[in-house]
């Protein structure tokens, strides 16, 4: 049995330091030249209506540069993503996307920059478009800016005597003592009894 462990986990570290690189490498460098990934980005099919990446406004290509691409939609055509690349050796490219947009909260831009970003990896990872997971990101950046920020707008903390006065020790609980419980039926019992 313990051979069978040992052979496993060998397995595990071996297939963990055969994957280390494609692992610790960044989500946008991909392995082609940048004129690869230049002409692949520039015939890039972006969908329109609720399935594209800037809603369901149209969206052209309005930047066709060696180095940059850029694309504008959304409403009125207010947003303009652009990927740029940069050569990171001679067979691997980093792509870094923007978006900008005049008078756009931050969250509608962080928004387009997920969904253009998701836009450009599947078509140079030649996968499907994840929508699913644009949407659970889009739900976050909504969430985060939900929150009030840090120091305004929420109820300030009491202040217990003044500045001047230390505050005295709090006295310790005491509690009952109590009998031990039988842990919940969903959980395992793990016996106290030392192995070996």
């Amino acid at each position: 049995m313990r051979v069978l462990i040992l052979a496993v986990a060998i397995g595990l570290m071996a297939a963990a330091w055969s994957l280390a690189g494609d692992l610790m490498q960044p989500r946008n460098v991909y392995s082609a030249p940048a004129t690869q990934i230049h002409d692949k980005l520039a015939v890039m099919a972006i969908p329109n209506g609720g399935d594209g990446p800037l809603g369901a406004h149209p969206v052209t290509k309005t930047i066709d540069k060696p180095l940059e691409l850029g694309w504008t939609g959304g409403a009125r055509g207010a947003v303009t993503c652009t990927a740029r690349l940069e050569a990171v050796t001679d067979a691997t490219t980093r792509v870094v996307t923007t978006c900008t947009a005049d008078g756009a909260r931050s969250e509608m831009l962080a928004l387009a920059k997920i969904a253009m970003t998701e836009q450009v990896d599947s078509t140079l990872r030649d996968r499907p478009y994840n929508k699913q997971a644009v949407a659970i990101a889009a739900s976050a950046v909504a969430a985060l800016g939900a929150v009030p920020p840090a120091g305004g707008g929420g109820p300030a903390a009491p202040v217990f005597g003044s500045p001047a006065e230390p505050a005295a020790p709090a006295a310790p609980l005491e509690t009952a003592p109590t009998e031990p419980s039988a842990p919940p039926a969903n959980q395992p019992t793990i016996p106290a009894i030392p192995v070996g």
